[in-house]
């Protein structure tokens, strides 16, 4: 709370300096103290567009659950995924993870809210092990590309943030139902 305060004091001081000096160093018959001001706002625009930060996410699959780490740098956004199935008497082993590319958009609606959208590409795999006697054991293993998108909302709290969202990702390039991995994840995002 108090670093909250001294940002807002020490922006309405800077803020107030650079009017003030503005007002001073003006000269009317020059058409530069127009430009000053519209790069001013320019800049102010650029800082809170940030598009960069490194993201801790939880996903929330059907019967079962991931963690994800991403890092966004300039629109870019590099990702890699663990997912765990359920297992039972029946499945051993039920594992998965994604490895992916893709851009990503961050804009701040106000100061503190933003919204966010990724579309990525990249690398799917799914291994489960199923028993099929008392001694003996059947792996299935998935490995396919996969395009997925994922609009999210966030909180930027001032350098970090929390975020939650929806997932969509294709298996294979195939827009279908059979085809399709979905899921909800919420995060943590820090550098934002």
């Amino acid at each position: 709370m108090k670093k909250t305060i001294f940002v807002a004091l020490m922006t309405c001081v800077i803020g107030m300096n650079a009017n003030a000096q503005i007002l001073i160093g003006s000269d009317y018959d020059s058409p530069t103290t127009a430009t000053t001001v519209s790069q001013t706002k320019a800049d102010d625009n650029e800082i809170e567009q940030s598009q960069g930060g490194f993201d801790l996410q939880y996903h929330g699959i059907e019967h079962g659950w991931g963690l994800g780490v991403s890092y966004v740098f300039n629109y870019f956004v590099l990702g890699l995924d663990a997912l765990w199935g359920e297992t039972n008497d029946i499945v051993d082993f039920n594992k998965g993870m994604e490895i992916y590319l893709g851009g990503n958009y961050r804009y701040h609606v106000t100061k503190q809210l933003y919204i966010e959208g990724r579309v990525m590409g990249g690398y799917y795999y799914w291994s489960t092990k199923i028993k099929t006697g008392q001694y003996k054991s059947e792996e299935n293993e998935i490995n396919k590309g996969f395009i997925g998108f994922s609009p999210r909302i966030g909180i930027d709290f001032g350098g970090w943030g929390i975020s939650g969202g929806y997932r969509w990702d294709y298996v294979d390039f195939k827009f279908d139902k059979d085809h399709k991995v979905d899921r909800f994840n919420v995060g943590i995002s820090i550098g934002i």
